[in-house]
């Protein structure tokens, strides 16, 4: 059975970054920090995020759902669930490319500025699958 540990999006946990020097990892946790949310095409949101490991010992993820959000709200832009099949080094981070399209994507780009939605308005949640 798998257990689904949910880590919701509060300070210390994902942050929203300028440059990927930056990237925080907080001690004894397994922490999402993205940037760069963005549209490809009218159908394709892509967001940049680096995937944290703040344990002393390496850390296997297999995968994780990942929710895009309008803060505050419980308005959904996108979800989906990524694979992520990647051993994460202790105290390092990888980085991915998470796409968005088709039955996963709520909100086509010209809907978004249709709303008046700005990048700043969203937020990422982000649950780690265990087998």
């Amino acid at each position: 059975m798998k257990k689904i540990f949910a880590f919701i999006v509060a300070l210390g946990f994902v942050f929203a970054l300028s440059a990927c020097d930056n990237i925080e990892i907080v001690p004894d946790e397994i922490g999402v920090v993205y940037e760069d949310f963005r549209y490809e095409d009218d159908s394709t949101f892509v967001v940049t995020v680096f995937i944290t490991n703040g344990f002393d010992s390496a850390e296997y993820i297999s995968s994780m759902d990942f929710g895009i959000y309008i803060a505050g709200e419980e308005t959904a832009i996108a979800e989906a669930n990524f694979e992520i099949d990647e051993t994460i080094p202790a105290n390092d981070y990888i980085e991915l490319d998470l796409v968005f399209d088709g039955f996963y994507l709520y909100f086509s780009e010209t809907q978004f500025e249709t709303l008046d939605i700005e990048f700043t308005d969203l937020e990422l949640l982000f649950w780690i699958i265990e087998d």
